[in-house]
């Protein structure tokens, strides 16, 4: 992600209850700060400003802020990461298709000296035991292994939507769906790598298939015994799921390079999600100080709020007045008059 998608991504973001305001005033019945109500067949008067200053206003700009400052932070802590995993993509999608095509002849060969190394061993067991019957035993192993797959780590990345219509949840609950997506992130993360490591681990498979065919062939110059015979058979099926595998599941070049497209790009949605979640929290637990800091002042001024709050209500009933709104005035309303 580059600096200017950064931004980009940033001045697009609206934070949650931040709407943008055009004025931290709200002025009395509609009117505007500078003018009154128009009268008939006149211009507009112009007037003093005569509103009262929205606080909480100071409040949702400071936090806004804070609120994008934590969503620049993260994406500034990914970058590095993100730059490197594009850049090892775009390396990546030349060199597998080649390096495949180089080792297809040896993964061929492989194969064909395992088959024949099974035959031998099938021909040398023993009268009490059949291939058969090892495979049938081999085979309820592989189910009961199979089983395991679901507490294993998946790398699907077939859905990796973000809903990022958030506004309406509290702090709790935007926590929540924070740690969900940063899950998320460190899933495709770790899944990508594996896959960007696809290339030097098709060597390291073909080799690991050479050798296990290298002990079989050495095991059966040895003159095994009825038990070692029965062992090697299995041993060879165990050769052959490697081998099997040397390709890692992907049954053509274009197979992987499309895995390995989506799975950086749900992992860089992942990232943005993320950080625009940041950005929301950070606004959200400015908002919780701010409202907790307010509550604190007023506690440490009930006197003094309780008569700026008095001042201002009775100032409100004399412009009422004087704009020929008929406002109940009490007692001292008249005498503070004269």
């Amino acid at each position: 992600m580059s600096d200017d998608q950064s931004r980009e991504q940033h001045e697009g973001q609206t934070s949650p209850g931040h709407q943008q305001h055009g004025q931290d005033c709200h002025c009395r019945d509609g009117q505007s700060e500078t003018e009154e109500r128009q009268p008939e067949g006149g211009k507009p008067k112009p007037k003093p400003t005569d509103c009262e200053c929205d606080a909480n206003a100071i409040d949702i700009h400071l936090c806004k802020s804070e609120g994008l400052a934590r969503q620049a932070d993260f994406v500034k802590k990914q970058q590095t990461d993100v730059d490197n995993a594009v850049m090892s993509h775009a390396k990546v999608r030349k060199e597998y298709p080649s390096k495949r095509h180089e080792l297809l002849p040896q993964v061929r060969e492989v194969t064909e000296q395992l088959e024949r190394m099974q035959e031998r061993i099938k021909c040398a067991m023993p009268k009490d035991a059949t291939a058969e019957d090892l495979d049938r035993a081999f085979e309820t192993v592989l189910r009961e292994l199979d089983n395991c797959a679901p507490t294993q780590a998946s790398c699907s990345v077939e859905n990796c939507d973000f809903d990022l219509e958030v506004e309406v949840l509290e702090l709790v609950g935007m926590r929540r769906k924070l740690a969900e997506f940063e899950a998320k992130m460190a899933t495709y993360h770790k899944c990508l790598l594996e896959l960007l490591n696809e290339t030097a681990n098709l060597t390291t498979r073909l080799a690991d298939s050479n050798a296990a065919v290298k002990t079989l062939a050495e095991a059966m110059a040895a003159d095994p015994d009825a038990a070692k015979i029965r062992q090697l058979y299995l041993e060879a099926r165990v050769a052959e799921r490697g081998v099997a595998n040397i390709w890692g599941g992907f049954t053509s070049a274009s197979e992987y390079i499309d895995k390995l497209c989506r799975t950086l790009n749900c992992w860089l949605a992942s990232v943005d999600a993320a950080a625009t979640l940041t950005g929301h929290v950070g606004v959200l637990e400015c908002r919780e100080r701010a409202e907790a800091e307010q509550c604190r002042a007023v506690a440490d001024n009930i006197v003094g709020e309780t008569l700026m709050r008095y001042e201002k209500d009775r100032a409100a009933g004399v412009r009422q007045v004087g704009e020929g709104t008929q406002t109940k005035r009490d007692a001292s309303d008249d005498v503070a008059m004269y």
